[in-house]
């Protein structure tokens, strides 16, 4: 898959593929019981793992000058990169994938909870329907190509407008205070 084209990229990693996938994969049989068996030991240290996020860890003074800090600053930290934190103390016994997912789960965290708002931003314009009897020339504002392109289409959701090659974010604004006005 061409993750580049996807339109959320970021949950779509290749480091994250088994949480994504491995149950739907078990389901179907394509995934063994050794295998399983792996899957389960990865989620049980990532729970366990989060749980010690909040635990201060004591680090070294000279490079961060403080004497602790709790893990989850410090793995956000771009001077503690993940072989620091895989030698801590603290995460000894948790696997190497599991600290993986969660070292990059938080240092992509701002990142991934804009694209969950996206996403949800997305669901919510699926559901706002558009007229089939519109006539998009009539929109003040709206550009020529993307009234033209709408009247051509007749996109049954505000969603599916704005992937219509030609009708860009600033038109489905404009669409969007113009079906406020009309739904009062």
């Amino acid at each position: 898959m061409m993750t580049s084209r996807a339109e959320f990229r970021l949950h779509l990693r290749q480091d994250n593929a088994d949480i994504r996938l491995c149950e739907i994969g078990r389901r179907v049989g394509l995934v063994d019981d050794k295998r399983w068996r792996l899957f389960k030991k990865k989620l049980r240290d990532i729970r366990r793992l989060k749980g010690m996020l909040n635990t201060a860890v004591p680090v070294c003074q000279k490079k961060f000058e403080v004497p602790a800090m709790p893990l989850k600053v410090l793995i956000k930290r771009h001077d503690a990169d993940f072989d620091f934190i895989k030698g801590l103390d603290i995460v000894k016994g948790i696997s190497a994938p599991a600290l993986l997912e969660v070292f990059i789960a938080l240092r992509y965290e701002g990142y991934l909870q804009r694209e969950e708002r996206a996403r949800h931003e997305q669901a919510r314009l699926e559901e706002a329907e558009l007229p089939q009897d519109f006539d998009y020339t009539c929109v003040s504002g709206l550009r020529k190509e993307a009234a033209e392109k709408l009247n051509k289409v007749k996109p049954r959701s505000v969603a599916q407008a704005g992937r219509i090659s030609g009708v860009n974010p600033a038109d489905i604004d404009i669409l969007l205070v113009r079906l406020r006005q009309i739904k009062g």
